[in-house]
């Protein structure tokens, strides 16, 4: 947004912090598919607005919308080199917490973040961001939460309403209305019919490709070699 960099300096000197971030947005050019995944990815009813710009306990800036203080970033040594994607934004964020600095978010410092152009290539991104979300939380078992397991657990919930509701249809209606409640929010905010249809799909994909991905280092140990050797040295 064109006042991006005085809202940020204002930030800034309010708060001296070592590394900040800030949430992200659809812009009102972006096509209908985008508009739909960034609802999914920043929605109260998918993930929590944990994405969206709210914090739990600490805040780990993402690399769609960071800054970090030179000084820092060489004393780290910034990204793990690493053959793990994507993660390293957040791996990076870990340290700079571990390591004692102070980070921020400024939730009114929002940029316009262009996500994924086709459903599929949206699935492969958040099947990735599930299975390197329980890669860290292994190395770095202080940082993981309870609701990092939820969409796995949403898998199983839609598993069983929709073989529940063939025997009995009151096991669906749960799961029918959730998913109204997906259509009629993702209308509101973004006063298209057909991206709140978008919206629906593109909310099952997040959850299924987190939660699924999120499964596969139980069966595919170490596919990165990063639990042996760390992302660091001093890990």
């Amino acid at each position: 947004p064109p006042d991006y960099f005085g809202k940020l300096e204002a930030n800034i000197e309010k708060n001296p912090v070592d590394a900040f971030g800030g949430p992200d947005a659809a812009s009102p050019d972006f096509n209908d598919v985008q508009k739909a995944i960034s609802y999914s990815m920043t929605s109260l009813f998918t993930t929590g607005k944990i994405r969206g710009g709210e914090v739990i306990d600490k805040f780990y800036p993402r690399s769609f919308n960071m800054g970090i203080k030179r000084e820092v970033f060489d004393k780290i040594g910034g990204f793990p080199i690493t053959k793990m994607h994507p993660g390293e934004d957040m791996v990076f964020a870990i340290e700079i917490i571990r390591q004692g600095y102070k980070t921020k978010l400024f939730k009114d410092c929002f940029v316009y973040h262009k996500r994924r152009n086709t459903f599929k290539s949206f699935f492969i991104q958040v099947f990735r961001f599930g299975k390197v979300r329980n890669i860290i939380s292994k190395i770095y078992p202080d940082t993981f939460k309870i609701f990092y397991i939820f969409p796995t657990l949403f898998v199983c919930f839609v598993l069983f309403s929709v073989v529940g509701g063939i025997i009995w249809y009151v096991f669906a209606l749960p799961l029918a209305f959730y998913i109204l409640l997906l259509f009629f929010d993702a209308l509101m905010k973004n006063k298209s019919l057909k991206v709140a249809l978008y919206a629906v799909y593109t909310s099952f994909i997040q959850l299924f490709g987190y939660g699924l991905g999120f499964l596969q280092p139980f069966f595919k140990k170490d596919e990165f070699g990063v639990i042996k050797n760390g992302f660091y040295k001093k890990n």
